[in-house]
């Protein structure tokens, strides 16, 4: 017997700081225990791919055939365990809390509180994966520890899946847990062995089934850092009015330089950007180093040959605390030369 299958939908990651398509694959999902159950008790097929996986659907074969339709009107909720096979991915990625010990990232298409859907297409909260798309495993434990009280005060099974889901419904609409940081929708997070990176629970959506994505994308945005030059060679220190410009332009986008000592006691020059500038995996190679540099007129003299500077480690980053002008914690890219 011939088996046919076609795409139900598919979900894909990407990440702006690799350009182009930015298809990520440092992100593996596969589904949950009960998923798999639904999987093979409705004639899916799950299949990894590159930055993403998807989900088909078989339709059949001789008389008996099965439309898009059809799996759609099972109304089954679909979950994936993520985990995170890229080690550097906080190095480069923008909109993360800097602590996510306790945080797993929960993309979902469907409310299971409200009961209403997301707009079509989309699993996470705005344009960009951020921190609005964490859930705190340590609050929905609590929500859960306060449902099994109230279970047992009213006499109710805690076994009763039913009627648990109902109470825990109830506990996290309470403003204990509601007004809390990463309490969305955690109600749909499954109970895991181990901490995984992120869950994705996807609600087959039957009324009207046209507004059931063919694709979901999950979109990280980049890091964007203040470039910090240190020139620790003998050579620039005897050089005057060093300065970076872009490349382009010809116009100084860093500040003036300042003396700076290093953790080594050496002394060394620091060109900072005046804005953050966003991490790219493709080197911008778009500033370059120059002497003699005149405010007033924008002169300076170039070396021989000229020296174009390299682009940040994305390990090469510090954070610096925050003062009392600034209320957000600044992020620096290092690049010793």
């Amino acid at each position: 017997m011939n088996f046919r299958f076609k795409e139900l939908f598919r979900v894909e990651f990407r990440h702006r700081y690799f350009g182009g398509n930015g298809l990520y694959n440092g992100i593996s999902g596969k589904p949950s225990a009960k998923t798999q159950e639904f999987i093979l008790n409705n004639d899916l097929l799950f299949k990894a791919t590159n930055g993403g996986f998807i989900i088909g659907y078989e339709t059949g074969s001789g008389s008996v055939k099965q439309a898009r339709a059809d799996v759609l009107k099972t109304g089954g909720v679909l979950v994936f365990r993520l985990d995170l096979t890229d080690s550097g991915l906080y190095n480069y990625t923008g909109n993360l809390p800097d602590n996510i010990s306790n945080l797993i990232f929960h993309f979902w298409n469907y409310n299971a509180v409200d009961e209403t859907y997301r707009k079509s297409g989309m699993l996470q909260a705005g344009d960009f994966i951020g921190k609005d798309d964490m859930n705190d495993t340590r609050l929905f434990e609590q929500v859960k520890a306060q449902a099994t009280k109230e279970a047992i005060a009213e006499k109710i099974d805690p076994y009763n899946i039913t009627a648990m889901d109902k109470l825990i419904k109830v506990g996290v609409k309470i403003a204990a847990f509601s007004n809390k940081p990463y309490s969305s929708n955690m109600i749909l997070l499954e109970d895991y062995f181990s901490k995984p990176f992120g869950q994705i629970s996807i609600k087959l959506n039957p009324e009207p089934a046209g507004d059931f994505a063919q694709k979901f994308v999950l979109q990280f945005d980049t890091l964007a850092t203040y470039w910090q030059y240190i020139l620790r060679s003998d050579h620039f220190k005897n050089l005057e009015n060093l300065a970076v410009i872009n490349n382009k332009s010809n116009l100084p986008e860093f500040e003036a330089p300042i003396p700076v000592t290093l953790p080594d006691e050496k002394q060394a020059i620091s060109i900072t950007s005046k804005n953050v500038i966003s991490l790219t995996k493709e080197p911008q190679r778009k500033f370059r180093l120059v002497t003699d540099f005149d405010a007033n007129t924008n002169s300076f003299k170039e070396f021989n040959p000229a020296l174009v500077l390299p682009d940040p480690d994305v390990n090469m980053i510090s954070n610096i605390a925050k003062t009392v002008s600034d209320d957000k914690e600044k992020k620096y890219s290092i690049i010793i030369l």
